[in-house]
């Protein structure tokens, strides 16, 4: 078993120290092959569901209305209904 050991991050991120502990787990080998295929199929759908809203936010992006809504000066200027401007005009232009 390792012993705990620090990891030295850059200075300009955190000034909090982190530290980082590896216990290996003991497990049987029938047990050990059950969870690195759940391990590697969270994996996948994690990796599937950020492609799916990276793809999605960039078409969001390229939208004419989202142009036209990134464009209206005062974005973090709330409304008296409390709804940011920019997405005040994204829901009225649906």
């Amino acid at each position: 078993m390792r012993p705990c050991a620090s990891t030295s991050r850059d200075k300009s991120t955190s000034e909090t120290p982190s530290f980082v502990c590896e216990v290996p787990l003991r497990v049987s080998p029938a047990h050990e092959k059950v969870l690195l295929a759940r391990l590697e199929a969270a994996r996948q759908l994690y990796n599937a569901c950020l492609g799916e809203a990276v793809r999605r936010i960039r078409l969001i992006q390229q939208s004419r209305l989202w142009q036209k809504a990134w464009k209206v000066e005062g974005d973090f200027l709330p409304t008296p209904s409390g709804v940011g401007r920019k997405s005040l005009i994204l829901r009225c232009s649906l």
